[in-house]
């Protein structure tokens, strides 16, 4: 999807539809995924990571010295 009316259309549905948060990490852990990273200030996404899945390996980086904490 390149067309500039396609790209407008996708991010209207983004603003304006639900998130399907849960679903999305309880798809992705039930695909193998075991290891979350956000980005940006706070926790409040590795907290909810967490409620969905206790054993999730969670790491959050805010700056230079976090990523080179979580990428070693």
């Amino acid at each position: 999807m390149t067309a500039v009316a396609d790209i407008k259309e996708e991010l209207v549905n983004q603003i304006t539809n639900c998130v399907q948060w849960q679903k999305t990490i309880e798809f992705m852990i039930a695909n193998g995924v075991n290891t979350f990273i956000e980005f940006g200030p706070g926790r409040v996404l590795t907290g909810m990571v967490k409620r969905i899945d206790r054993n999730a390996r969670t790491f959050n980086v805010s700056d230079m010295k976090s990523v080179k904490v979580t990428i070693s």
